[in-house]
């Protein structure tokens, strides 16, 4: 099994061209350094080849995943608030709200996920794939308004703070 692990980790080492010294980052209009950098540094998960993490605040705006502070190796995206990425093209930057999130960055299957870090969610039947199990955090604004961009379904929510 370990050496199986180890191969699976020298191709993906391989196929994207990591070394020992490459950081992978978020960049962008929405980061708090803009599109100039210094990134936004994500960690390797560890125990889990090519899954990078990081906890970040962001503003309204734009934000791309990419190596090393450089645009040779970069990623973006269409959708939001996780899609799969795509690499090195024009007009793919990823839109965002300002909010606190926890990010990954699969390299391995190419894909991203923005989970909004709030107090504030919505539960309830009327939200399609949740029902009363969980509930679906709200973006907060500068102003401290809390808001969702969602679809309900005819019938119950209600709000709760910290989950509870």
């Amino acid at each position: 099994m370990k050496l199986r692990l180890l191969y699976v980790f020298v191709l993906c080492t391989m196929a994207l061209g990591l070394s020992a010294q490459d950081t992978l980052g978020i960049v962008g209009s929405a980061t708090p350094n803009g599109w100039d950098g210094p990134d936004v540094v994500m960690t390797e998960v560890p125990d889990t080849v090519g899954l990078f993490e990081a906890n970040v605040t962001l503003m309204d705006g734009l934000v791309k995943f990419r190596f090393n502070n450089d645009w040779a190796r970069n990623w973006g995206g269409l959708d939001f608030p996780s899609g799969d990425a795509i690499f090195d093209q024009p007009g793919t930057d990823i839109p965002v709200f300002a909010g606190d999130y926890y990010v990954t960055f699969d390299t391995v299957n190419l894909n991203y996920s923005f989970e909004v870090q709030s107090r504030v969610g919505m539960i309830g039947n009327a939200i399609p794939g949740t029902g009363w199990t969980e509930d679906v955090n709200m973006y907060e604004d500068s102003a401290g308004l809390f808001f969702l961009d969602i679809e309900l379904l005819d019938s119950f929510v209600k709000f709760r703070l910290d989950d509870n």
